[in-house]
C-alpha cells in the first residue's frame, strides 16, 4: 500500500510539474499553450490533446519513482551505475514522448531540448544528492556523539 501511495504521489508530482512548464511556456509566447500546433493537429480534440499530455506528465514521476529503487541503499551498488540507469530510463522516455507530443519541429529544436533536458536532470541530482549527503552527515555526527556518550560513561 506504501508503494502505491508513493507511485501516485509520483505521478501527480510528474503532472505538477509538466503543466508548470506549460505555464512558463505560455508566459514565454504570450498565448496560452495546450500542446505543439501539430500535435493538437493530429488529433481531433483539445481536451484529448491535454488527457494524453497530462498522463505523459505523469509518466515522468511514475518512471523516476520506479527508476530511484534502483540507487543504492545498502551501499553494495554503484552510485554511478544507478545514475546512469536512471538518467537513461527517464532520457529515453523524455525522448519517445518529445517524438510522440512533436515537441521537437526542426533538428536544432531536438538538440535544444535534450541540452536543457539533461541540464535540468544535472541540477535535480545535484541537489538530492546535497540533501542526502546532508542527512547522511547528521546522522553520523548523532552517531559519534552517541559513541562518545557511552565511552565517557
Amino acid at each position: 500500500m506504501k508503494t502505491l501511495a508513493k507511485s501516485i504521489s509520483a505521478f501527480v508530482l510528474g503532472v505538477g510539474i509538466g503543466s508548470l512548464i506549460e505555464c512558463l511556456f505560455t508566459l514565454v509566447y504570450g498565448q496560452f499553450i495546450v500542446g505543439t500546433p501539430a500535435f493538437i493537429a493530429a488529433h481531433p480534440s483539445p481536451v484529448f490533446v491535454r488527457l494524453v499530455q497530462t498522463l505523459l506528465y505523469g509518466g515522468f514521476g511514475l518512471i523516476s519513482f520506479w527508476g530511484g529503487r534502483i540507487f543504492p541503499k545498502d551501499g553494495n551498488r554503484s552510485l554511478f551505475k544507478a545514475t546512469s540507469i536512471h538518467f537513461l530510463l527517464i532520457f529515453s522516455y523524455f525522448v519517445a514522448i518529445g517524438f510522440y507530443l512533436r515537441w521537437f519541429p526542426n533538428t536544432p529544436s531536438i538538440f535544444i531540448s535534450l541540452g536543457l533536458f539533461i541540464l535540468i536532470y544535472l541540477v535535480i541530482w545535484t541537489l538530492i544528492y546535497r540533501t542526502e549527503k546532508r542527512k547522511i552527515d547528521e546522522m553520523n555526527r548523532a552517531l559519534e556523539k552517541n559513541q562518545r556518550c557511552r565511552e565517557d560513561q
